[in-house]
């Protein structure tokens, strides 16, 4: 709940491709697959590995993590 209000506020107040919005959306997706709501997670996290890719490139050390995260994710839903 207190991410999902900061993300809020954050894509209230900042572009839509600021590091801010990025880290709560990654943080909310790790919570929500940790916690057992892998569709959520999924969908947070792809979310903020497109603004990653935009703004740092695909080579980044961060998309690398937002994408192990993501992996992690999907084969929790079974998809992988």
């Amino acid at each position: 709940e207190y991410t999902e209000n900061a993300l809020k506020i954050f894509e209230e107040s900042l572009s839509p491709d600021h590091p801010l919005i990025v880290q709560s959306l990654w943080r909310i997706g790790v919570i929500l697959s940790e916690i057992g709501d892998p569709n959520d997670a999924k969908r947070n996290l792809e979310r903020s590995l497109v603004i990653l890719e935009k703004t740092v490139g695909k080579n980044h050390y961060s998309v690398g993590g937002c994408l192990m995260n993501l992996a992690t994710t999907i084969w929790g839903c079974g998809d992988l």
